[in-house]
């Protein structure tokens, strides 16, 4: 009963073919070919134009199973006997067809073609979309035939393997997408193993239409086509075109999914090498652009397998050498991948041997020239130069053994093999002797290799020098004479790159071997004047920070920590250039038997010696020489300056040799039109620096003049003087850190926008040294006690002022400013200013700047808003720019905060003129700012013997003239005119009447009862005046509530909003709370006044004018009647 379902395809249904399904697990081999072909009659009805139920319409199966149905039945092929291989492939099968002809029916014979199961899967799926079929969300079409397929494929996985592997199929899009699509399912295991076990079937896919590969693997190439055949010239062309390309997309997705498989296939490996190599693959990269996309990603797929291979295989890297080249193409193509395995994967998971081999056959490869020079330059640079320097950070020294050193110096760097005299040169214990015999090198010999060597190479081979020398000096030690020579012969080429890596190597040398004073003073002259903005700055500059510690342990500085145990000799090769920096070539005379080499003479004739004679160390007298001749140029003036920053603790013994310079190259670097940021922004370091080495010094003699505690027996000292050989004591060394520790504290509280912290700091300045030129100590002078001169400390604060006021542009702080640099700037200098200001109380400070900036901001405004000139003749509104009136004040409190008589002196005129400009504000915080200024400059006592009280009388003065005349303007009912004054409908009045309160509210502690008294007449007016407005604004709102019945029952509008801490400022309610705050002390003892003061407030409280009032009025008037 169930096969009798099998007759007709609209009969079946999803049990019956489960059920079916059932009996042929049970009984496979009872059944033929003769079921599976009635199967495949069936699936070919799917794909017929009318459909599988026909034009009728009558199936057994629910509407919308079409497609499980034949998926169901697609399924039972691999459970039918072993023969059903033959339903893999499309046959032609003759059968007998009853056919009527002249009215007799006769038996003939026709031949059909049986599609094959993955022809009919192709088919099947291209007639999905027209199945009624139920999609999940999310919408995603996905067959329902490849599993069946698989299932299937499984079963006859060798017989599938050369069914797809055929020319005619493998160059198919259409079968090598469904096949890659089935191997990364988990299903298709079987089917994939077979496809890793295949290579002998992969490997002449590989080979078509590269001679190479065929010559590589031995190969035969494919038999060229009968000419005059041209279907067979058709497909010989479309196989060319498409199969090498698609069994390489074949290739690097079986490699994906077993990445370890391609380790055992080194005959593919060689092909896909030769591949790689052959000119048709890069003449195919060159036009890219025209090509197909399998093509196109020939070369990513080619380098994805060799990878793979080199990775498990590491015994011979040249192939990974090879994929390098595809970094001198220009490629649309992603390789990112390559760049990332021999950067990052190599480096981090190869061994220390495997390391070693790979750099051993980049050696031979560069002695043997197997690589154009580009190409071993990006090998260098891909791969040697990361495995190097990973393997130094990582401590794997042994990566560069010895015999690894002699044949990277030898056959790389091109040094010549050391002499018998050379290897004697260290002893047994390691430490170096004195050089004698000859055996002096040429300097302008070329490298032994006989290799040509690009400039960029030259970058590399120094870098792996210096990796090499940082690393395993010992290693080296019987080479250092070369290594130097080679340093010196680096300097000669005109490239700024190899000049600078070539100094970093020199660097490095002078900090691990010996060499002598003319060698390090030359070698940092020359440094010093090939600094230019153009050139590699990060490594100019990591050489410089590493000479400058070995110059100042020489002549009597701190000593440097032991890197090597065994350098411990005096003995070098002693080379030098030229003044101009430039290296000379040093030959060895023929008379002189000691084979030492001539010295040109220093320029500037200073003594030779480790002390460095009277005028200081031999690095500073460079340092300023460099610094002269180099002063016309602002860019090299600046990178020196920095290294002068970067080095503040060694350059603080010798600041009074270059504080001048320093003082007079400010101007230049902050103030000159057009300067730079960074410049701008070095200007206020540079002051930084100077207002930190004052604080040390002032620091140092407060220890020294503070009284010693007694020093008990068998107690170290707390403090030591200079030792013998002119070391700093330890006490100075804790200094210098800790003011080094607080410089770079205050720097990053610039950079993050804040001003900088202070520096501990002393008393005042010492005078310049009697008869000398100011900026210099004193003959016999100890260095850690002098100062900067009078006229130098005016300098430097006047350039910060000036600072200050040029960054206007600024916002006030807590906002965003359009320039976020000058901003920081901004708060920089201000900073500083307020450090220098107690620094130097008696500096001399130029407020003219200020003098000029107010009036004319002033006068403009008067002139763009004459309307205040009509309220009254009592003072003339203005308004000055938030940024400059923010400047302005922060500039007099700084200077106010010094506690200076000086100081004071000088600004004690600005005090009254910057209350006019904060009465036409409405920013608390301005206001605020100038009450702390006003009680600090009206709270000043001179101490005994100094004079003062004629500055605070004036700035009392000045502060009364403007209080009063803004307040009388305020208390007037009309102007001129007869113009009405409401201070409701004059805000400009209002503010200053505010700003007036705020005042007059700091300095009553401070007054005398007497000039008190003389406010309270015209604070009694001010209060009726504002109570008599807020009660006629609160019945007018009353009225509008009155006319609309809506309104009434909303809730009353306050006619202000203040906060918890109280009313807000400019408003009525505050200028009432002021007022009240001030006659409440006053007024209760005085008849004329007390009826009018409480009338007022009674006003406030009652009536209808307490439900418009602010809340936090309402507590302002508890409080000032409890």
């Amino acid at each position: 009963p169930l096969l009798t379902s099998f007759k007709s395809h609209w009969q079946l249904t999803l049990p019956i073919l489960q059920g079916m399904a059932r009996l042929l697990e049970m009984l496979s081999e009872w059944f033929s070919n003769t079921l599976g072909k009635r199967l495949l009659e069936h699936l070919c009805m799917w794909i017929s134009p009318e459909g599988p139920c026909g034009q009728g319409g009558n199936c057994a199966w629910r509407p919308g199973e079409e497609a499980a149905v034949a998926a169901h039945l697609m399924e039972l092929f691999h459970l039918l006997p072993r023969q059903a291989a033959v339903f893999l492939e499309t046959h032609e099968d003759e059968e007998k067809v009853e056919v009527e002809m002249d009215g007799k029916r006769e038996m003939q014979r026709v031949v059909k073609n049986r599609l094959g199961l993955v022809v009919l899967t192709i088919e099947l799926e291209e007639r999905l979309a027209s199945l009624r079929l139920m999609v999940p969300a999310p919408r995603v079409m996905t067959s329902p035939y490849r599993q069946p397929l698989t299932h299937f494929l499984n079963k006859y996985a060798s017989e599938a393997v050369t069914y797809f592997l055929d020319l005619s199929r493998i160059s198919n899009d259409r079968y090598l997408s469904r096949l890659l699509d089935i191997i990364r399912t988990p299903v298709a295991l079987p089917l994939l193993q077979q496809l890793l076990d295949s290579e002998d079937r992969i490997l002449p896919l590989t080979t078509i239409g590269c001679e190479e590969a065929c010559q590589a693997v031995g190969e035969s190439p494919m038999p060229a086509p009968n000419p005059d055949d041209t279907d067979a010239v058709h497909m010989h062309q479309m196989i060319e075109e498409a199969a090498p390309f698609n069994a390489l997309h074949l290739l690097a997705v079986m490699v994906k999914l077993r990445p370890a498989w391609m380790a055992g296939q080194r005959k593919l490996a060689t092909s896909l090498r030769a591949r790689w190599n052959s000119k048709g693959r890069v003449e195919r990269v060159s036009r890219e652009g025209l090509l197909g996309r399998a093509q196109m990603l020939e070369s990513k797929r080619l380098a994805k397998c060799l990878v793979s291979f080199v990775h498990h295989d590491r015994k011979d890297v040249t192939p990974l050498f090879d994929l390098v080249s595809i970094t001198l193409l220009r490629s649309v193509v992603n390789f990112a991948f390559l760049e990332d395995f021999c950067k990052r994967v190599v480096p981090e998971q190869w061994s220390v041997e495997e390391k070693r081999s790979l750099l051993a056959q980049f050696v031979r490869a560069f002695r043997e020239k197997s690589y154009s020079q580009d190409h071993l330059e990006k090998i260098l640079q891909m791969l040697v130069m990361p495995v190097v320097t990973h393997s130094m950070d990582k401590q794997q020294q042994s990566v560069l053994d010895d015999d690894m050193v002699s044949s990277i110096s030898t056959h790389l760097l091109g040094l010549a093999e050391p002499t018998p005299g050379e290897a004697q040169h260290t002893s047994n214990d390691g430490t170096q002797k004195e050089e004698e015999g000859p055996g002096v090198m040429e300097l302008d010999a070329a490298p032994a290799t006989g290799v040509k060597v690009s400039d960029n190479m030259f970058v590399d081979f120094l870098r792996l020098a210096t990796l090499v020398l940082n690393h395993t000096p010992d290693l080296l030690r019987s080479r250092h004479r070369q290594i130097l020579a080679y340093g010196w012969q680096m300097l000669k080429r005109e490239n700024a790159a190899v000049t600078s890596q070539a100094y970093l190597l020199l660097a490095f040398y002078m900090h691990r071997f010996p060499t002598t004073d003319e060698v390090a003073m030359q070698v940092f002259a020359s440094m010093l004047r090939c600094m230019q903005p153009d050139t590699k700055k990060p490594v100019l500059r990591e050489a410089i920070d590493m000479v400058l510690p070995v110059l100042h342990a020489r002549e009597g500085g701190r000593p440097l920590p032991p890197h090597n145990s065994n350098n411990t000799g005096e003995g070098a090769t002693s080379t030098v250039g030229r003044p101009d920096g430039k290296p000379s070539a040093v030959k060895a005379e023929a008379g002189d038997t000691a084979g030492a080499m001539q010295v040109e003479a220093r320029a500037d004739g200073a003594p030779q010696g480790r002390g460095g004679g009277a005028r200081g160390p031999s690095w500073v007298r460079t340092m300023k020489k460099v610094l002269t001749e180099e002063l016309a140029s602002l860019g090299h003036m600046a990178l020196v300056w920095q290294v002068v920053l970067r080095h503040a603790d060694l350059f603080y013994p010798h600041r009074a040799q270059f504080a001048p310079s320093i003082v007079h190259s400010l101007i230049r670097l902050g103030l000159q039109q057009g300067t730079t940021t960074e410049n701008r922004k070095l200007s206020l370091d540079l002051s930084m620096l100077l207002i930190g080495w004052e604080k040390k010094t002032q620091q140092q003699l407060q220890q020294r003049e503070a009284p010693q505690p007694q020093e008990q027996p068998g107690m170290k000292r707390a403090r030591e003087g200079p030792s013998p050989s002119g070391s700093p004591a330890k006490a100075i060394k804790t200094e210098e850190g800790a003011a080094a520790g607080a410089a770079a504290a205050a720097a990053a509280a610039a950079a993050a926008g804040a001003a900088p912290a202070p520096l501990p700091h002393g008393p005042g300045t010492t005078p310049a040294a009697p008869g000398g030129p100011p900026g210099q100590a004193a003959p016999g002078e100890e260095a850690d006690t002098w100062h900067m001169p009078i006229s130098l400390q005016d300098q430097v604060v006047n350039l910060l002022v000036r600072l200050a006021l040029l960054l206007l542009n600024a916002t006030e702080p807590g906002t965003v400013s359009k320039d976020e640099e000058v901003g920081l700037q901004q708060q920089y200098a201000l900073g500083l200013l307020a450090e220098a200001a107690t620094v130097w109380p008696n500096c001399n400070i130029k407020v003219q700047y200020l003098e000029k900036l107010l009036p004319t901001h002033m006068e403009a405004s008067a002139k763009n808003n004459p309307q205040p000139l009509m309220l009254g003749q009592i003072g003339v509104s203005c308004t000055v720019p938030p940024a400059m009136l923010t400047t302005s004040l922060h500039i007099v409190k700084s200077l106010l905060q010094a506690r200076s008589l000086h100081l004071l002196q000088t600004v004690h005129t600005l005090v009254g003129k910057l209350v006019e400009p904060c009465q036409q504000t409405k920013s608390w915080p301005h206001v605020k700012e100038l009450c702390e200024i006003v009680r600090m400059a009206c709270s000043w006592k001179p101490p005994k013997g100094e004079a003062g009280t004629t500055e605070v009388a004036t700035i009392w003065s000045d502060v009364d003239k403007v209080l009063e005349r803004q307040m009388t303007l305020a208390s007037r009912d009309v102007g001129v005119n007869n113009i009405p004054i409401t201070l409701h409908g004059h805000p400009q009045v209002l503010g200053g009447l505010c700003c007036s309160l705020a005042v007059l509210e700091t300095l009553e502690p401070l007054m005398p009862p007497q000039r008190m008294e003389a406010y309270t007449p015209l604070l009694v007016r001010l209060l009726n005046k504002i109570v008599k407005e807020m009660t006629t604004a609160a019945q007018m709102q009353a009225q509008m509530q009155m006319q609309n019945a809506q309104a009434r029952q909303s809730k009353p509008i306050p006619l202000s909003v203040g906060t918890a801490e109280g009313p807000e400022y400019g408003s009525l309610a505050w200028a009432t709370a002021a007022c009240m705050r001030l006659l409440a002390p006053r007024v209760l003892h005085n008849n004329d006044y007390r009826k009018a003061v409480l009338s007022a407030v009674v006003s406030l409280v009652v009536g209808m004018t307490v439900r418009f009032l602010d809340p936090a009025l309402l507590l302002e008037v508890l409080k000032v009647v409890s």
